[in-house]
């Protein structure tokens, strides 16, 4: 219930109420299951969120490596939860404008995504945006488009020629 809370505040830009939904959602789920459960690590990856959001990154990093370790220990190494926690990193650095250690977790995230959901999975297509993003801001355009291109790819597969993230891709490239 709190978690569900928390990701209302963040939604609507409300940190505060949403830091206290998620500490109190991460309480309850080091008291019920312990500090060894995937629900401490959503926990703690939403509370990491947040904290990207409103510029603590080191925190935010804290969380984030907290979160993918319990997720490595419970759920292996190729789980697509420990793809998440490599995708929150990444948004973390590039937050930080460390473009270089941003494209080496999302480029793990991609990798494990590929490997467990397939090539037309629309996470796979959020893991090349993200990194099509990075590229853009390093200047090397060639590799954004690349990315770009492949994120449009997948989500024409899975939405159909009519979707906003269909439309969104195309003003991608054309930023570039």
């Amino acid at each position: 219930m709190c978690d569900r809370a928390g990701s209302f505040y963040e939604r609507n830009g409300q940190y505060a109420q949403a830091l206290r939904m998620y500490c109190q959602a991460l309480d309850s789920a080091l008291a019920v299951w312990g500090p060894g459960h995937r629900n401490v690590a959503a926990s703690c990856g939403n509370l990491g969120m947040v904290y990207q959001e409103q510029g603590q990154y080191a925190r935010a990093l804290e969380l984030q490596h907290r979160a993918l370790e319990i997720k490595i220990r419970v759920c292996g190494h190729d789980h697509p939860d420990v793809a998440t926690s490599y995708n929150n990193i990444g948004i973390v650095y590039k937050s930080q404008g460390r473009y270089n250690e941003a494209l080496e977790e999302y480029r793990k995230c991609l990798k494990i995504r590929v490997d467990k959901l397939g090539h037309e999975h629309p996470d796979v297509a959020t893991s090349h945006l993200n990194i099509g993003v990075v590229h853009k801001q390093l200047g090397d355009f060639e590799k954004a488009l690349f990315h770009y291109g492949k994120a449009q790819e997948v989500f024409v597969a899975v939405h159909g020629h009519d979707h906003l993230d269909v439309a969104a891709s195309y003003n991608n490239i054309g930023e570039v």
